[in-house]
């Protein structure tokens, strides 16, 4: 079965020479190396290569994280790999992550293995950036921080457009032109200050 291998940097002026090279060293042939140059993980080249691979060929990663930023990207793609395209991975790495066969462990035990410590790394991951954003919210609270989108100036024109507003003067889209906002914002201004 063919052997290819996919390198992702995030610039040009990142280094992937040494990536491709240690491809080249585990016997996977330059034409079937892919190099994917993006600030983004957008993956085009990868699920491009992906999609040519037949059921049984090797992808060979320089690690990981050539599949994603975080791990539940890294997750997907592993699902995408092992288990719906059945794509044997070896991670260069991290060796014990080799899903060939005739490895002394069996390939889709170590693939299940592999996905089991990922899904558990992606849960822990969630739970400890929403902990961290309930403690910035708790901190921002206290501090007496408004939470949300800033307040607009009313302006000092805005009482006296009020009134000539509620005396019948002017509309509420004159007055709200003249403020620079629009006159949905107005009505909820004049609403809010007609309140006790």
């Amino acid at each position: 079965m063919p052997s290819y291998g996919y390198v992702h940097v995030n610039s040009p002026e990142d280094n992937a020479a040494p990536l491709i090279a240690n491809l080249l060293a585990h016997g996977v042939p330059a034409e079937n190396i892919v190099l994917e140059v993006a600030a983004e993980k957008e993956c085009a080249a990868l699920q491009r290569l992906v999609g040519k691979m037949e059921p049984g060929d090797t992808l060979l990663l320089p690690n990981l994280a050539q599949l994603g930023r975080s791990s539940s990207e890294i997750r997907d793609g592993w699902k995408t790999l092992t288990g719906a395209k059945s794509i044997e991975v070896l991670v260069l790495d991290a060796p014990i992550i080799d899903t060939r066969a005739g490895k002394s462990l069996n390939g889709a035990d170590i693939s299940q293995l592999v996905l089991q410590v990922l899904e558990q790394a992606a849960s822990a991951e969630q739970a400890f950036r929403r902990q961290r954003q309930a403690q910035g919210i708790a901190e921002a609270r206290a501090k007496g921080t408004h939470l949300g989108r800033k307040f607009k100036d009313r302006g000092k024109n805005f009482p006296a457009l009020a009134e000539m507003y509620r005396n019948g003067e002017i509309s509420a889209r004159s007055a709200a032109k003249m403020l620079g906002v629009g006159h949905g914002t107005f009505c909820r201004w004049v609403n809010e200050a007609d309140q006790p």
